[in-house]
């Protein structure tokens, strides 16, 4: 009767060991990127909270003789919002009559105006919420790197 050799304990604890390793390295890289994720989100956060600081400063502000600027915020996620108000309107736009109107300007400014670029370069979405006077909301709608 033929007898096989015994294994060794070191082999088993060596492709557990192998195996934990391999793990540990796999979870070590994917927090390592989170972590790197979460400083750039907070490196873009910082930068929208200081151009909503420096833009609200500044307003309101008539963009046209129906559309007033009443301010920006810095919100999570990369998001830039604009709150507008329609002014001086015997009756606000509908819903559809701001999207239709407005949203294809601002898709186009998104990818190619010059002061949007670092909006761009920086992956934010850009939201707009239009309100009437009574501060009712009408419409609100994102333009963002899904548009380029």
């Amino acid at each position: 009767m033929k007898t096989f050799p015994k294994k060794s304990n070191t082999g088993k604890f060596g492709v557990v060991g192998a195996v934990a390793a391999s793990a540990i390295a796999v979870s070590l890289f994917a927090s390592s990127g989170t972590d790197v994720q979460n400083a750039a989100d907070q490196a873009v956060q910082v930068e929208l909270t200081t151009v909503t600081e420096s833009m609200n400063a500044q307003l309101p502000a008539m963009l046209d003789a129906n559309t007033r600027l009443e301010s920006t915020a810095a919100l999570q996620g990369r998001v830039f919002e604009y709150r507008l108000t329609m002014v001086g309107m015997e009756r606000p736009p509908r819903r559809y009559e701001i999207v239709d109107e407005a949203r294809p300007k601002v898709v186009k400014a998104y990818r190619a105006a010059a002061d949007m670029q670092e909006m761009r370069e920086m992956e934010v979405t850009v939201r707009y919420v239009y309100s009437d006077e009574a501060g009712k909301e009408i419409v609100c709608f994102e333009v963002g790197p899904e548009d380029l």
